[in-house]
């Protein structure tokens, strides 16, 4: 099922991309109601997900110019937005063709089934409600939205007054005290160096793989992290993960994952080591409203395989020897999504020369332009002889002049041509 997400919050995005993709969609994302538009115009849809109040064109106007497209009437539009104006968001969404108005926030697995219950209606005809209820005219729809827009857009200065009242009181806290400042500078470098002091400081020493890494946060504190850690004589475990957000609640986060991680694990397998993460720092997700994507895998140095679990990360590749590259499932939520089903393990064997890249998406979102995707990034690697050079060659793509605009880590795992003893 081919699914187009319209929604100008980018968070919200990808929380409903995880969901629908979970359960087999397909999924095209959109920032607003006239991206949206163009991209339905070209797309064989199977249904519409839309923000209500979003720039340039807002939901309400996307799905009128949908409901005015004899190619495009027939697709399912669905609103998932919050609600600013009581039932008359509701109403003017049905009105013009709307299938249902879900408020936000929701739970993901209980969106999942109200759109799969509004998908099972309109196959069997049954609208929700009939789009034959037409508005009296343009002066009535005009109306309406003209009442809705402006309860909204008066919603949004509220708050953005509420936004600079909070600006004022924090910029003359700050001026009170200058030493207050200087202090809160050197904190957060102490904590940069602390957080760097986490990762790794050094590569496992090991005969047959050679590893590369390196993490570069967009501020001085990220919530990106990697790590490794022997749990036996030839088993090496290794984690690459990537918290919502960046700054310092996304480094306080990221500590928490990775002790987590880092204790679970040196008693359990890739997928159980992963449950208990995700149980032991669900609070903690949800009072930060956040969630963390997360690769974590077992590394059998003897045999030459690879045990692991995708938690909604994505972004990792086995590119071999002769330059295919292989993507790697199952894959499920990311940790603090709630979901029923437990997390289930892929496993993959390392050939001579074959090669595992891991990465955060902040590589894809330095040079949005690059259009990075997993074909494209192997396809830079076939000079490299060495994980190290990978690494900078990745490094490299964005050509980055300064820190990312978000969080970026990248780790690289390569097999040595000798094969195994």
């Amino acid at each position: 099922m081919n699914v187009l997400i319209v929604d100008d919050n980018a968070n919200d995005r990808k929380i409903l991309r995880y969901t629908l993709e979970h359960h087999g969609c397909e999924v095209t994302e959109a920032k607003d109601g006239q991206e949206g538009f163009e991209l339905a115009k070209r797309l064989q849809l199977d249904l519409i997900v839309s923000d209500a109040l979003m720039p340039r064109m807002d939901g309400f106007e996307f799905l009128r110019m949908v409901k005015m497209d004899d190619k495009l009437r027939s697709i399912p539009f669905v609103f998932h937005s919050a609600v600013y104006t009581g039932l008359k968001d509701k109403e003017l969404a049905l009105s013009l063709g709307a299938e249902a108005f879900i408020g936000k926030p929701m739970e993901p697995e209980g969106l999942w089934e109200e759109l799969a219950s509004i998908l099972q209606k309109c196959a069997a005809e049954i609208k929700i409600p009939a789009v034959a209820k037409s508005m009296e005219g343009e002066e009535e729809y005009l109306r309406k939205y003209g009442s809705v827009v402006a309860a909204k857009v008066g919603e949004k200065v509220r708050e953005l007054e509420q936004n600079i009242v909070e600006r004022k009181l924090t910029e003359e806290a700050l001026r009170e005290s200058e030493l207050q400042r200087y202090r809160l500078q050197a904190e957060i470098a102490c904590a940069a160096e602390m957080q760097a002091r986490l990762l790794p400081g050094s590569y496992p020493d090991l005969p047959d793989f050679e590893f590369a890494a390196r993490c570069l946060p967009a501020r001085q504190v990220g919530g990106d992290f990697y790590d490794w850690i022997v749990v036996a004589s030839d088993i090496i475990a290794i984690t690459l993960g990537d918290v919502m957000g960046k700054g310092m609640s996304a480094a306080m986060l990221m500590t928490t994952a990775m002790a987590a991680i880092h204790a679970a694990t040196l008693q359990n397998g890739p997928a159980a080591a992963v449950q208990l993460a995700e149980l032991a720092i669900r609070s903690n997700l949800e009072r930060f409203e956040s969630f963390v994507t997360l690769f974590h895998a077992h590394l059998n140095v003897r045999a030459r395989t690879m045990t692991y679990v995708d938690c909604g990360h994505g972004y990792v590749f086995l590119r071999r020897s002769d330059g295919t590259v292989e993507e790697l499932s199952p894959r499920g939520l990311p940790l603090g999504v709630m979901a029923k089903e437990q997390y289930q393990e892929g496993m993959l064997t390392f050939e001579p020369g074959d090669t595992l890249v891991l990465y955060s998406d902040g590589l894809i979102d330095a040079s949005p332009e690059l259009a990075l995707n997993n074909q494209i990034l192997a396809g830079h690697l076939g000079e490299a002889a060495t994980a190290r050079e990978m690494l900078a060659i990745l490094l490299a793509l964005p050509m980055l002049k300064g820190p990312p605009p978000d969080d970026l880590t990248v780790l690289v795992i390569r097999a040595m041509n000798t094969p195994p003893g």
